[in-house]
């Protein structure tokens, strides 16, 4: 609980009934299923990114391609996704480093 009563998470986010980080209007900022370690995504406003910093070197658009069981490479033989993002062995999206940037658990699929 916060000073006033509220509840909060393990590091201090006020949180509802199934644990969904809320702002001070009970309203859902982050889903439960977000969280890494009761934290949320870190991209902020004053975090320095690039997208170019994720997307696979590709010279087709592999938005509507259904690899089934392939698996789909970028014009560097890197693994990516179908929407052309990096992505390591367990489908994190990576940075060109091979560094973990988004988890997947944090991901939602393109539904449509």
């Amino acid at each position: 609980m916060d000073d006033i009563g509220r509840p909060v998470n393990a590091n201090g986010y006020l949180i509802d009934e199934k644990g969904n980080i809320v702002n001070t209007k009970n309203e859902i900022i982050w889903n439960f299923w977000e969280l890494a370690y009761l934290e949320p995504p870190k991209i902020f406003t004053f975090t320095e990114f690039s997208l170019s910093w994720i997307k696979g070197n590709l010279d087709r658009d592999v938005a509507n391609f259904d690899p089934r069981d392939d698996e789909l490479y970028d014009l560097d033989n890197r693994l990516i996704n179908t929407a052309g993002y990096l992505i390591d062995k367990d489908e994190n999206v990576i940075d060109y480093y091979g560094r973990i940037v988004f988890r997947k658990e944090v991901l939602t699929e393109k539904l449509g």
